[in-house]
């Protein structure tokens, strides 16, 4: 089990398991996230998902956030698996969307 997770887990009431779940997400999870947008697929998004340019990086950030939720959670996160979902995702949308690129 990764050790970034025992604290959340660990947590003896809903305060505590919330207060671990905002710190896991603020500063472990959202700039793997951002990171792995800006890198592999040249999106930006400010630390709170937003880009006003561009709703396609918005909405990506929204759903990769929304599937790692914990109750998603592998018993190890690495920034591989953020990369992959953020390609994954952003394969679906296009293909709801028509588009062609790939």
């Amino acid at each position: 089990m990764d050790q970034l997770l025992l604290p959340y887990l660990q947590a003896s009431d809903e305060s505590e398991r919330q207060q671990r779940l905002d710190e896991l997400l603020l500063v472990h999870a959202v700039p793997l996230v951002r990171q792995a947008l800006r890198q592999k697929l040249g999106f930006y998004v400010d630390q709170s998902g937003i880009n006003p340019h561009n709703q396609d990086a918005e909405d990506l950030y929204q759903e990769i956030m929304t599937k790692y939720h914990p109750a998603y959670w592998q018993p190890v996160l690495t920034p591989h698996k953020f990369v992959g979902l953020c390609r994954e995702t952003l394969g679906s949308r296009r293909r709801r969307l028509g588009a062609t690129r790939p």
